[in-house]
């Protein structure tokens, strides 16, 4: 799932899986990558799914000091006894990566079972782990924040996605 969600990240392409770290921005380590979808349709999803985090079911995974993108999920737990699903148990899960503009980490989180009663949507129960990651991964990587609140935060443009559209077939 991270792997294919790191399509939304850059130019629209995944990376081989290897188990030597590379860093993505070293020309030598981007021969291993393949393009799965444009890069247009790549930002446009990015800046859609920054949404999530400012309007959304991901609000409780919005970062004072980095702007994300993601998805939250919520499934029921399967009954094995029963061969159903339980009414009441789930899987809640969020997958976001970060800095909006230029993603660094990419982080999943999946909550098994959570305590319904509390609450159980995974942008509410996933979604404030994964902003915690990333506020301190992205720190610690030396990442400046660009949230707009954010001290040191530079000036950028709307964070509003933009359909493009090519000329008419009229």
């Amino acid at each position: 799932m991270v792997r294919a969600f790191m399509a939304f990240c850059g130019d629209g392409r995944i990376p081989e899986l290897t188990l030597i770290a590379r860093d993505p921005r070293d020309p030598a380590a981007a021969g291993g990558r393949r393009r799965v979808i444009s890069p247009e349709t790549a930002e446009l999803t990015r800046r859609t799914m920054h949404q999530v985090t400012t309007e959304g079911t991901g609000r409780k995974a919005r970062s004072d000091r980095y702007r994300s993108f993601g998805k939250s999920g919520t499934a029921q737990l399967p009954d094995p006894v029963n061969g159903d699903y339980f009414e009441d148990r789930y899987v809640s899960s969020y997958i976001a990566a970060a800095p909006l503009e230029d993603p660094r980490v990419v982080v999943l989180v999946v909550m098994d079972d959570p305590d319904a009663r509390i609450e159980h949507g995974g942008g509410a129960v996933a979604g404030p782990v994964a902003m915690r990651v990333f506020d301190r991964v992205l720190e610690h990587l030396g990442v400046p924040p660009d949230a707009e609140d954010a001290p040191d935060a530079p000036a950028r443009g709307p964070a509003t996605p933009t359909l493009v559209r090519g000329p008419s077939a009229d």
